[in-house]
Order: structure tokens, then C-alpha cells, then sequence
């Protein structure tokens, strides 16, 4: 078993990465949300874009901040 110091540490290893990964998926959600407007614009429809995208319809009307059609 190991001692409590190291268990402190690799708790706070994985706290430190969790913080890293949260900050990476939000600085995904923006340009997900910014490529998905930028398509929108372009002419895309809301399928090929969720398509494209590999997300879902859902995902596509929450980017755009609209309600679903």
C-alpha cells in the first residue's frame, strides 16, 4: 500500500490534468462553435454540418443558439 504523501501526489497529478483537459475541451467548444457558424454562413444545411462536424443535430442548433427546427 502506498503512504498517504504519495497518494496526495497523484491526486494532485490528476486534478492538475482534469484542469488541462477541461480548458482544452473548452477552447474545442469555441472553434467547434465558431467553424459551425462560419458553415451556417456559408450555406451549409444543419445536417451536413453535424455531418461533417461528427456531432449531433442537437449540438449544431446549440452552436448556432437556436432552438431546434
Amino acid at each position: 500500500m502506498e503512504d498517504a504523501e504519495a497518494a496526495r501526489g497523484k491526486l494532485t497529478d490528476l486534478a492538475h490534468e482534469r484542469t488541462t483537459v477541461e480548458q482544452q475541451l473548452d477552447e474545442l467548444w469555441k472553434r467547434t462553435r465558431r467553424t459551425i457558424r462560419e458553415a451556417d454562413g456559408a450555406g451549409l444545411n444543419r445536417r451536413e454540418i453535424a455531418a461533417l462536424a461528427r456531432v449531433s443535430p442537437q449540438t449544431v442548433y446549440k452552436a448556432l443558439g437556436r432552438a431546434e427546427q
